[in-house]
């Protein structure tokens, strides 16, 4: 599963920072919400043209794609300051384990909800295509997917992190133990993943599908991230507060870039550091 190694450790894509030089942007461009609908048409076209579907069938599925947008957007909405100060909590030179904890709990029922939605427009667009079309649309999603058990790209990168902050022995030592068993704990809940994500494939595969049982599959689904995710920040925040304040702030340089651009900010509040937009608001 190779979501998992972005969340298990953010090493390659800080490896991509390092690689980049100094000329980075103050934060992680968000892109718009016009631009957003815009590639989902695109795909939702040619998964379409895929399976033969009629200019009837393509008119309804965009509309119901055009329908939810305003969801979409009104979850990034609700999660962006929240994303934010969960990215600035996490750069302070001694992290607050009660707020990130607290902020995470709240990003989570939101997202919870927004699956909701995502399933209810799913189950929609399944009515619209034939049993034929659906299992055509669905076969590759049957194929199961391997648990992500390491990389040499991820071992690179975190000896790349290590260089960076001139780590110790005893820093490199316990960021490969912690690495090592971050990613042994993840075994079962990324085959816990995979069984519902396969679970909710095949129900859509449907003839009706069963959008109370795929919402309960969307509940167990995030009640077992829910579960994980707190486990991989204690890891973080034990490993942080072993950093020296030199090595703890290139850190902070670092996560900075991936916090997200306040795109819904007051253009008003805004200053401009180095040819770049950044929100003065907390």
């Amino acid at each position: 599963m190779k979501q998992l190694e972005a969340v298990l450790i953010f090493g390659v894509a800080i490896a991509s920072v390092v690689a980049g030089g100094c000329n980075q942007p103050a934060c992680r461009e968000v892109k718009p919400i016009a631009d957003v609908e815009e590639e989902l048409s695109e795909s939702i076209k040619d998964r379409l043209d895929d399976i033969d579907a009629t200019n009837a069938q393509k008119k309804a599925v965009l509309a119901i794609a055009h329908g939810f947008m305003p969801k979409y957007e009104a979850m990034r909405r609700d999660t962006q300051p929240k994303t934010i100060a969960f990215m600035r909590e996490l750069q302070l030179h001694q992290p607050d384990a009660a707020r990130i904890k607290q902020l995470f709990e709240e990003l989570s029922t939101r997202f919870q909800l927004f699956s909701y939605d995502l399933v209810d427009a799913l189950v929609e667009t399944s009515h619209v295509l034939t049993p034929v079309q659906r299992k055509t649309l669905l076969k590759s999603e049957l194929k199961p997917k391997k648990p992500f058990e390491g990389s040499w790209l991820l071992d690179r990168s975190i000896d790349i992190l290590l260089w960076q902050i001139n780590a110790t022995s005893e820093q490199k030592e316990l960021t490969v133990e912690f690495k090592d068993e971050l990613i042994r704990r993840s075994q079962p809940l990324q085959k816990e993943l995979e069984r519902l994500r396969l679970k909710m494939v095949v129900e859509l595969g449907q003839e009706k599908p069963n959008a109370d049982a795929l919402r309960a599959d969307a509940n167990a689904f995030g009640a077992a991230l829910q579960d994980f995710v707190p486990q991989a920040l204690a890891y973080y925040l034990e490993w942080h507060g072993k950093l020296k304040p030199e090595q703890a702030a290139v850190i902070s340089g670092y996560l900075k870039r991936f916090e997200p651009c306040d795109v819904f900010a007051d253009p008003a509040a805004t200053n401009q550091v180095d040819g770049t937009a950044v929100s003065v608001n907390p």
